[in-house]
């Protein structure tokens, strides 16, 4: 492993969220990254003291997609909301957040949301690094959500707007010394493919396939949603299938939250349902989708207990490096 040299944080141009826009950041490329995290502040003004009407989580979903782009193409791809919660399972605690208040028509609101590569404890510390001096360009892609939908629950009637938003990538840089200055491997792949299912019926099953190839999928995460709020119910059940072959059985929720934990040893938060494949923190243990018909199958109960019930179907995947990068030097 390398000797340490410098170790310090950088932070890129500040940017403007806006309903349904775009925003490309351009992240500081000198040195190798370790970790980054999406700063996004703004205020909102509700028609009535009461936003009781506000998502709980609407500083998450107003974050609708994240991709870190090396050279145009993606290393990093997550939605706010599973960003937040991934890295909350991963480290124990996630970015801090002030959500709007719920008893005044004007507040501030600010998260950090963590963006930290693929680390992965069958590699040396530095293949876990962004090499980020090795790229011509580096950008966050900020897909912004909508005040309406994202800040306020399908209930919701009253009048809402956000303003002064700001979009800030703050990244934590390392400069390591001998013996792996140079020859630094490509940051590799770390994204979610999701499928998202309407609740139509009670006690109905329903199944959702991952058909990619060439990615291992480290383990899927289950968020529910029930009239527009984070619930524990949508989903009563859940088993996986590979290639055919019952993978995880049967388990309800409490039994899940009971036996299975995230790498940092935490449980779930509300309206999450996590089904580890990395036990031991190892690639090896990961699904390897690479055969034909190595399909992975996620088989739901639905209970749908609400007007307007869906739930999401995350498979975290890890992807081998694109080819090396030199360090720059």
């Amino acid at each position: 492993m390398a000797n340490l040299l410098r170790h310090f944080v950088r932070r890129s141009p500040v940017e403007t969220w806006s309903d349904g826009a775009t925003v490309l950041i351009d992240i500081p490329r000198q040195e190798w990254i370790k970790s980054m995290v999406l700063k996004f502040t703004g205020t909102i003004t509700i028609g009535v003291a009461d936003a009781s009407a506000v998502v709980a989580e609407s500083v998450l979903k107003a974050i609708r997609r994240i991709r870190i782009l090396a050279d145009g193409e993606p290393i990093l791809d997550w939605t706010g909301p599973l960003a937040y919660e991934w890295a909350r399972l991963n480290n124990g605690i996630a970015g801090a957040i002030d959500a709007p208040a719920v008893t005044v028509a004007t507040d501030t609101f600010s998260v950090h949301i963590p963006l930290g590569p693929a680390y992965d404890s069958d590699f040396n510390e530095t293949d876990n690094l962004i090499p980020a001096n090795g790229y011509d360009s580096l950008q966050a892609e900020i897909t912004c959500g909508s005040t309406t939908t994202d800040f306020l629950t399908p209930a919701g009637t009253t009048t809402l707007a956000v303003s002064a938003t700001t979009l800030q990538i703050i990244s934590q840089h390392h400069v390591p010394g001998p013996p792996n200055a140079q020859g630094i491997s490509a940051a590799r792949r770390f994204s979610t493919e999701r499928i998202g299912v309407t609740v139509s019926g009670v006690n109905t099953d329903a199944e959702t396939t991952f058909s990619k190839r060439n990615v291992f999928v480290n383990g899927i995460l289950i968020r529910q949603v029930s009239d527009g709020v984070l619930v524990d119910t949508v989903v009563t059940s859940a088993q996986v299938y590979a290639g055919g072959y019952e993978v995880y059985p049967w388990q309800t929720v409490a039994d899940n939250r009971a036996f299975f934990t995230g790498p940092a040893g935490i449980a779930p938060s509300t309206g999450y349902l996590y089904i580890p494949f990395k036990l031991e923190g190892k690639t090896l243990e990961s699904i390897r989708m690479n055969s034909v018909d190595a399909n992975l199958v996620v088989h739901c109960v639905e209970a749908h207990p609400g007007t307007a019930d869906s739930y999401e179907v995350c498979a975290v995947e890890q992807s081998e490096a694109p080819a090396a990068v030199s360090d720059g030097n």
